[in-house]
């Protein structure tokens, strides 16, 4: 199973933050530097399919334990949420291969989406 933790953990809509963060922890029997961080995407937005390219990565530690911190455009996730109506409690999935260029990897997590008042 892949965890995936995506930051922030709240999002606002009219937050003019730069990036999406989100720590990826591969299975067991896999390591970090197996993941091909150019393949990541966000692939899926509260049910809605959509791409999001990777803007960029590095591997993190977490507690200790190795994971591929991957930054994807505020922007861009926030747009999908307004042009669908998204709020509250939304699960963003994160998919992309290995190394071997085979396997796929997918995990999801849940945020919280904030429209604020106008």
């Amino acid at each position: 199973v892949t965890t995936v933790d995506i930051h922030p953990e709240t999002l606002n809509l009219k937050s003019k933050g730069k990036w999406i963060t989100c720590y990826v922890e591969v299975p067991e029997g896999y390591m970090v530097e197996d993941i091909d961080t150019g393949s990541v995407i966000i692939s899926d937005i509260g049910g809605i399919p959509t791409s999001i390219d990777a803007d960029r990565s590095n591997i993190d530690e977490d507690d200790g334990e190795p994971v591929v911190m991957i930054k994807f455009s505020r922007s861009e996730v926030q747009q999908v949420m307004k042009d669908n109506n998204l709020q509250g409690d939304v699960e963003i999935t994160v998919s992309g291969l290995l190394t071997d260029g085979l396997t796929m990897f997918t995990g999801s997590d849940t945020i919280r989406v904030k429209v604020p008042k106008k």
